[in-house]
């Protein structure tokens, strides 16, 4: 299943590299974060409209599209308490 949302990312500087998170609502009433490796992209931290992409018995996005590129999980996503 396909919709439209947003998607929040964070950029974590570290010494020697960057760390990318995305936090996005898959339901009105839950949130995911998790942290992803953006492949042939750079991104910024800040909202950002996206394509949210679901598979069936899976609550969280399993891929999300911005105009930039493509964001997935690198890992489970945690829950996040609203």
């Amino acid at each position: 299943m396909q919709m439209q949302g947003l998607v929040e990312i964070e950029v974590e500087d570290s010494s020697d590299s960057q760390t990318f998170y995305a936090t996005v609502a898959s339901e009105p009433d839950q949130k995911w974060r998790f942290e992803f490796i953006p492949l042939g992209w750079k991104p910024a931290a800040g909202q950002m409209q996206a394509t949210l992409y679901t598979l069936h018995g899976i609550s969280w996005p399993a891929l999300i599209e911005v105009q930039a590129g493509v964001i997935y999980p690198r890992y489970t996503p945690k829950p996040v308490r609203l």
